[in-house]
């Protein structure tokens, strides 16, 4: 506790000389103007293990050669928003194994440059759509957050935005038509598609050769920026990831589904020589854990910390250092009938959410009565005062302990982020102000 200025002593009958004789004062008041600050908690808690790539990702594509998950961080711009990285192949199409006699055709031209739609038994090739599964459902991602920030954000947040780029690796000069559809399905085989959920991104869409590009890394973290990579095309596959759809399972997977048909384009057999006849896409998905909230959200500040739900004191790794319950230091109890005011002031260095717009508040009820005061919070650092009504003030004076609720309040419509550092580190103390004379003797 800290105890600002000081205190001015009169005497409420002044010393007199009567003669030689002191006359003994009957009362003696000290007037005190002073200011008295005292924790009402130090929160901080990392919570970086908690929210780390593969409990978040629920260790998606392990396994599996054709998906990777990965950090991403694209051109270290935004420390504030984490981002994953989805990669998964879609397929990988040989022409010259599907179909039957190709190879021998074109050895037949004499030319090196021929129209491959013109040779015999590619007019009428074609793949009919073939499902595949990314082995990723979003809500695990939400269970997540849930568990480690706060059950209340249950059923009250969705994805504000999710990217989907593709790439196709394909023979120099050959095209084809391609068809591409999103949806959830299950994990069986065959993949059982909940075929209410299915959403197009490709529709007899023509694709050529844009390769999936050679990412820059800062170690394991890609920093490559999706969005400046040419791309065979993009898509906005936001409404499929927030998908409530009732047919959808707790253990379903996203999946896609390709048809190939139409094949045909300008080629030389020194390109066939050298990379064959392929057709190979790939998805990738940018995952910007960013929401936008539904429904009001109230996260207990004590329980993001990992300390007793009220908790009013405690630090370090989640294992709290105090009582629920605040006792008022006895310096305070002695001035309590001259106490002027009363304020919170917080500093918030990290929280494990980050508001991108709307309204983020800090909710204190310091008496645990249902009477929250409230005010604008954010991560920057500074410290930032709440003065607390006058009700509150008589109520305090009345009860010199106290067990105050803290809570963090995100309202409908904000959007927010899980920044890359993911940690709780706020210190919260109460400010005390006097103000008048108190009788000592």
């Amino acid at each position: 506790m800290k105890r600002i200025a000081g205190a001015i002593i009169s005497v409420g009958l002044v010393l007199a000389l009567a003669g030689c004789t002191w006359r003994i004062p009957q009362t003696v008041s000290v007037k005190t103007d002073a200011e008295y600050e005292f924790s009402l908690g130090t929160f901080e808690k990392d919570l970086d293990s908690e929210l780390n790539m593969s409990s978040m990702m629920n260790n998606a594509g392990d396994g599996s050669s054709d998906i990777s998950i990965l950090d991403y961080y694209p051109e270290k711009a935004d420390s504030k928003t984490q981002h994953f990285m989805l990669q998964m192949k879609v397929a990988t199409i040989d022409l010259a194994t599907a179909v039957s006699g190709l190879t021998d055709a074109i050895d037949l031209i004499p030319e090196d440059e021929f129209d491959l739609s013109a040779v015999s038994g590619i007019s009428g090739f074609n793949i009919p759509l073939e499902a595949k599964g990314m082995d990723f459902n979003p809500s695990s991602l939400l269970k997540g957050m849930k568990d480690s920030i706060g059950s209340d954000m249950a059923d009250k947040i969705e994805f504000d935005k999710v990217p989907l780029y593709l790439y196709c690796v394909a023979t120099k000069g050959l095209e084809a038509e391609a068809s591409l559809n999103m949806f959830y399905g299950s994990k069986t085989t065959p993949i059982v598609p909940r075929t209410s959920t299915i959403v197009p991104i490709l529709d007899d869409t023509t694709i050529q050769n844009k390769p999936l590009p050679e990412f820059a890394k800062d170690g394991e973290t890609v920093i490559t920026n999706l969005a400046k990579t040419t791309y065979l095309a993009t898509a906005d596959i936001t409404s499929i990831i927030n998908s409530s759809d009732a047919s959808i399972q707790e253990d379903d997977q996203l999946c896609i589904e390709y048809g190939i048909s139409s094949v045909g384009g300008i080629i030389k057999k020194s390109d066939i020589q050298n990379d064959g006849l392929k057709i190979t896409i790939y998805a990738v998905i940018d995952i910007p854990v960013r929401f936008k909230v539904t429904d009001d959200i109230q996260l207990d500040l004590s329980s993001m910390a990992g300390l007793a739900s009220g908790s009013g004191s405690g630090s370090g790794s989640g294992s709290g250092s105090g009582s629920s319950s605040v006792e008022v230091p006895n310096e305070v109890k002695k001035v309590l009938d001259v106490v002027s005011s009363i304020s919170v002031k917080y500093t918030a260095n990290k929280l494990p959410i980050h508001k991108t717009s709307g309204t983020m508040k800090l909710g204190i009820d310091l008496l645990n009565n249902g009477d929250m005061e409230w005010a604008n919070i954010s991560d920057s650092g500074k410290k930032e005062i709440i003065t607390l009504p006058r009700r509150t003030l008589n109520a305090f004076k009345e009860s010199p302990s106290f067990n105050p609720n803290i809570v963090i309040k995100m309202e409908q419509d904000t959007v927010f982020s899980i920044p890359r550092e993911k940690a709780v580190n706020m210190y919260i103390e109460l400010s005390v102000k006097t103000g008048g004379k108190i009788q000592v003797m």
